[in-house]
């Protein structure tokens, strides 16, 4: 169909501004995610939203733009939050407690993410076991799970 042709395209501005972050291209991830997060809020698709702020935050961090990456992560929890989006929230709220300085405050970002966290990980069952221990194999969900 072509009414699903944006969604499909977005997914691959997605795709291609985590690829850059992965190559450590961070002049081409912050065009490609900042260029996404322009398109999303111009055409009003919130769903993809949360997480290309997250990765625009993400290449604003690599670029030394730490206020600004703040302001992307701030932005996509809101958004997340919101629209009820899980998947991208507990890294939002991990990106969150790495860059606040207050010691309370990055605790409670942490705890956002551990709870949101421990809800996905609720949503496993035993058919998936693999998956799950795939899953919590990350260094990310290891670090956002790590009790202070």
């Amino acid at each position: 169909h072509r009414g699903s042709w944006p969604v499909f395209y977005r997914t691959v501005q997605i795709a291609e501004a985590e690829l850059a972050l992965h190559r450590q291209d961070t002049p081409a991830a912050l065009a490609a995610a900042s260029d996404l997060v322009e398109c999303l809020t111009e055409d009003g698709m919130r769903l993809l939203l949360p997480e290309a702020l997250y990765l625009e935050g993400t290449a604003r961090l690599a670029a030394r733009q730490k206020s600004r990456a703040r302001d992307c992560f701030l932005w996509g929890h809101e958004v997340a939050n919101a629209i009820g989006s899980r998947r991208i929230l507990w890294r939002l709220c991990l990106a969150l407690s790495r860059l606040e300085e207050d010691v309370a405050l990055a605790a409670n970002w942490r705890w956002q993410a551990r709870e949101v966290l421990t809800e996905i990980l609720a949503q496993f069952d035993d058919r998936h076991r693999d998956l799950r221990e795939s899953f919590l194999g990350q260094a990310e969900v290891q670090e956002a799970l790590q009790v202070e």
